[in-house]
């Protein structure tokens, strides 16, 4: 069993879940909550405090502990990464993200969510970093926790996990390049919003709410921020934009009118997500339903929902990605040097004592060895007849299925008289056919020469000559057809035989 401790905090209001997980990633709610953090003007010694406190209560300094950060609180800068391996990635963005974003360090952590490659190999990458202030709380609340394991996520980012199964489905078989989900998680005093593709986070934010204001007001102020929020992120970016797909997150009172509002808004599909059915059943007691079932609780169930499922969470910054530890070579070669020793010291007797059966094992494939070549030389007469009858068999074309297929496509007497055919090859697979004839009317050469040619045949006709014979129009010709391989069942023949033995009734 693992445990999740999970934690966020906005205005001074310090939320918190413990889950425990199996070792299929099933997770069981132990506890959830919230409680004051502290006066505004103490809200960082007050969440420092609180959150050691709430690790002692729970006895929770095995659990992972999961900093939930609001998209406020992080910065982060759009780059644009030259073509380069997976290894050399994180050290080229943290590089330039230094340059990018204001106040990071080259000790601030920083993140990244990488793009696909485009066909020149460079890619588009978010790189991301804590806020000066926000990342100093963060430090402090690393240091005093008392947790062993800690996760710094986005709040925003863990909300992937809520988009149910039929739409992650229809996204997928989407063939729209543009085509992306939106998760909008409506808390009490603070909404988080994720557009997402295929799992991948392309725009983020959390969105304080006017709670003083009437929910209609509230629904409406909310509709506006996304909307804007959205063609900001359009006009920066080459990511998909377009919203096929939205998910709602919240109780009842939360998400009532707003999932339908969106809909409308963006002529999407639109679906209401419960933050508990994300949850199996009976792993919450119901004293904690009603609290749960929130939606400033939705990120918390995700984050934890994403570790318990060892999924890997789209940005860590107290575990960003970082270039592979190039490790020492000197413990090697000490290795190397004693293993040697070893060999050597160890090894010289059964050396010397093996030489005797080397030698015999070599007289024996020397003996082999002039036994083979002797075969050799008896089948190399029949081998070189086998790769000849095999070349043959290769390049032969089937003359009678040929003949056939060329009697069908040209036209019969009288209409068209051939007159003298002469066929000999002209390389691997490859014949070519002379013949002169008379069509009566001219017209039916042209007609014989748009049946002959096709991938397989190549007709030239060099002239023809007209001539009245009474009251009629003759015309003869002189034509050369190039014939090339084909398999047997490509010819017409052929294809009728397999058709009339597949019609229904033939036993």
């Amino acid at each position: 069993m693992s445990r999740q401790l999970a934690i966020h905090w906005n205005a001074g209001t310090l939320r918190y879940l413990l889950t425990e997980a199996d070792r299929r990633g099933r997770l069981r709610v132990l506890d959830a909550g919230q409680e004051a953090a502290g006066a505004e003007s103490e809200t960082t010694v007050g969440i420092v405090t609180g959150v050691r406190e709430l690790v002692q209560r729970l006895k929770a300094e095995k659990a992972t502990l999961l900093i939930l950060m609001n998209r406020g609180s992080v910065d982060s800068a759009k780059l644009t990464v030259p073509p380069a391996t997976e290894s050399e990635l994180p050290s080229l963005v943290q590089n330039l993200a230094v340059r990018e974003i204001p106040g990071a360090t080259e000790q601030t952590p920083i993140d990244f969510i990488a793009g696909s490659l485009r066909p020149d190999g460079s890619r588009s990458v978010d790189a991301m970093a804590l806020v000066a202030d926000d990342y100093a709380l963060v430090k402090q609340i690393l240091q005093q926790s008392g947790c062993r394991a800690h996760r710094v996520l986005v709040s925003t980012h863990s909300l992937r996990v809520s988009i149910p199964e039929l739409l992650r489905i229809e996204q997928q078989n989407n063939e729209a390049s543009d085509s992306a989900t939106l998760v909008v998680s409506r808390g009490d005093d603070v909404a988080d919003v994720l557009l997402c593709r295929d799992g991948r986070p392309l725009v983020s934010r959390t969105i304080r709410l006017p709670v003083q204001l009437p929910a209609v007001d509230i629904q409406r102020y909310l509709r506006s921020e996304i909307q804007r929020t959205l063609l900001s992120a359009a006009g920066q970016s080459d990511l998909p934009m377009r919203v096929s797909q939205i998910v709602t997150v919240g109780n009842v009172d939360q998400t009532e009118g707003l999932d339908q509002a969106l809909a409308e808004q963006f002529d999407a599909v639109a679906a209401v997500v419960r933050p508990l059915s994300m949850l199996p059943e009976d792993a919450v007691d119901a004293s904690l339903v009603a609290i749960l079932n929130s939606g400033s609780f939705a990120p918390l169930l995700a984050a934890a929902i994403e570790e318990a499922g060892a999924i890997e969470p789209a940005v860590d910054f107290a575990n960003p990605r970082r270039p592979p530890v190039q490790r020492s070579p000197y413990r090697m070669i000490a290795a190397g040097v004693v293993t040697m020793i070893a060999l050597i010291g160890g090894g010289v007797y059964y050396v010397t004592s093996q030489f005797a059966e080397i030698d015999d094992e070599n007289a024996r494939l020397v003996t082999r060895l002039n036994e083979l070549n002797e075969i050799v030389k008896e089948t190399e007469a029949r081998r070189q007849l086998v790769r000849l009858v095999s070349t043959w068999e290769g390049n032969r074309i089937s003359w009678p299925d040929e003949l056939r297929d060329l009697t069908e496509k040209i036209p019969s007497s009288p209409a068209l008289t051939v007159q003298q055919l002469t066929i000999s090859p002209a390389g691997p697979g490859t014949a070519v056919a002379t013949f002169r004839g008379v069509g009566r009317p001219a017209e039916t050469i042209a007609q014989m020469e748009s049946r002959l040619r096709d991938k397989y045949h190549e007709i030239r006709i060099p002239g023809v000559r007209e001539q009245q014979e009474g009251n009629q129009v003759t015309a003869s010709f002189q034509a050369t057809l190039t014939i090339r391989k084909r398999p047997v069942s490509q010819y017409s023949g052929s294809q009728t035989a397999e058709k009339a033995s597949n019609a229904p009734g033939k036993n």
